[in-house]
C-alpha cells in the first residue's frame, strides 16, 4: 500500500528539509505520517465492515485505533510497538499544536509546554518514525 501523505512525508523529510534546513518542516512530515496511517487503518477497517466481519466503530482516529486493535491487529500482526508509535506521533502533533513556545535547536524542533517541559522532534527520530510508519503500512 503507498499512500500519498507517506509520499509527502518522504519528500519533505529527504528534498524540502535538507534543502531549507528548517527544523519546523519535521513537525510537516509527522502530521503526514499520522495521516497516512490513518488512511491506511481506515481503507482496512472499511475493507472488514463491508465484509460485515467487524461491527459500526467510531469515525473519530482514536475510535478506528481502537477498532483496529480489538478486531485486526492480531491477523496482520502487528506489532504493539507500532501503537506505540502512532501514539508518540499524536501526543508529539497535539503539544505542537498547544504549546505556548517553540523553538529551534541546531537541527532540532523543541516543544515546550506550560510547564516548561521540553519535547524534542528530530531528524534522526524523524527518520525513524518514517521507517516504522513504511513497515506498518506495508503489513496492512
Amino acid at each position: 500500500m503507498r499512500s500519498r501523505h507517506l509520499a509527502i512525508a518522504e519528500h519533505l523529510f529527504t528534498q524540502s528539509y535538507p534543502s531549507l534546513q528548517d527544523p519546523k518542516i519535521l513537525v510537516s512530515v509527522l502530521q503526514n505520517l499520522l495521516d497516512a496511517i490513518e488512511e491506511g487503518i481506515t481503507e482496512r477497517l472499511e475493507i472488514a465492515r463491508e465484509q460485515k466481519k467487524i461491527p459500526a466503530y467510531s469515525t473519530t482516529l482514536n475510535g478506528k485505533l481502537t477498532a483496529f486493535k480489538l478486531h485486526l491487529s492480531r491477523d496482520l500482526t502487528i506489532n504493539p510497538v507500532d501503537f506505540m508509535m502512532i501514539s508518540e506521533l499524536q501526543e508529539l502533533l497535539d503539544q505542537h499544536k498547544h504549546a505556548p513556545t517553540e523553538f529551534r535547536r541546531r537541527a532540532d524542533f523543541i516543544i515546550a509546554d506550560n510547564d516548561f517541559t521540553l519535547h524534542k522532534i528530530s531528524p534522526e527520530k524523524t527518520k525513524t518514525y518514517i521507517e516504522r510508519t513504511k513497515s506498518f503500512l506495508s503489513r496492512l
